[in-house]
């Protein structure tokens, strides 16, 4: 889940969960699941993005699409490395 606010800034954190790959907590226990706090920005006039997490080396770098969804790769260097490629469409969690 994230949130962005009127400047661009992006907050929030990203979770995931698989069953036949596994990956590794922050402090290097193998998980089949985790969730990590983020932090970015969409460009206003590209419309790009750039994300990182706060206790990982992974950047994320994408694009904000014309039906609002985002197209992002993560990629993670260093002992345990990470790359993936993800959709990601709005969905609304407040009640009016």
């Amino acid at each position: 889940m994230i949130e962005v606010d009127t400047d661009g800034v992006i907050t929030g954190e990203r979770s995931w969960e698989s069953t036949i790959h596994s990956g590794h907590t922050k402090d290097g226990q193998i998980t089949r699941s985790d969730s990590e706090k983020i932090i970015g920005v969409i460009d206003p006039y590209s419309c790009q993005i750039g994300m990182a997490e706060f206790d990982e080396s992974g950047n994320y770098t994408g694009k904000l699409l014309n039906d609002g969804s985002i197209e992002l790769v993560l990629i993670q260097s260093g002992e345990r490395p990470v790359v993936i490629r993800n959709h990601y469409k709005k969905t609304s969690s407040k009640t009016d």
